[in-house]
């Protein structure tokens, strides 16, 4: 009888130590798989049109940002910003964006998680810059 017992135990033993290094083994994953993607980047962005014909996305401060990660889109196009290597505070690019057009600036992570990170016109109005 005693060795019934103790098979059962041995079993019951075996079992925790699998769901152990199953449990173990899916935290580790998951930390590796957040660590390939930081998240966006936290910084300020501007969007502005600059005359009739033209919008302007602009890296206001913050961190920096992979221009590859970077798309801009005009009523569903994506426009080319000319943007290389890394974006940083103070970087700015002209987009042709007719009147009422809608232009949104977007970050991509590696997994292609795609983030919103400016729209123009901005919902509580427009704002024109220039002279």
């Amino acid at each position: 009888m005693l060795d019934d017992g103790d098979r059962l135990l041995d079993l019951v033993g075996v079992a925790l130590v699998a769901f152990i290094l199953v449990g173990a083994g899916m935290v580790v994953v998951a930390g590796l798989n957040a660590g390939n993607d930081a998240g966006a980047p936290d910084a300020d962005w501007t969007l502005v049109r600059v005359n009739d014909s033209h919008v302007q996305v602009g890296h206001l401060g913050g961190d920096a940002a992979r221009a590859d990660h970077l798309s801009l889109t005009v009523d569903g196009t994506e426009r080319t910003t000319g943007w290389e290597g890394n974006v940083t505070q103070g970087d700015v690019a002209l987009v042709r964006a007719d009147p009422g057009a809608t232009a949104r600036l977007y970050w991509t992570s590696d997994d292609g998680d795609r983030i919103l990170l400016e729209t123009w016109p901005e919902a509580n109005g427009s704002r024109i810059v220039g002279p």
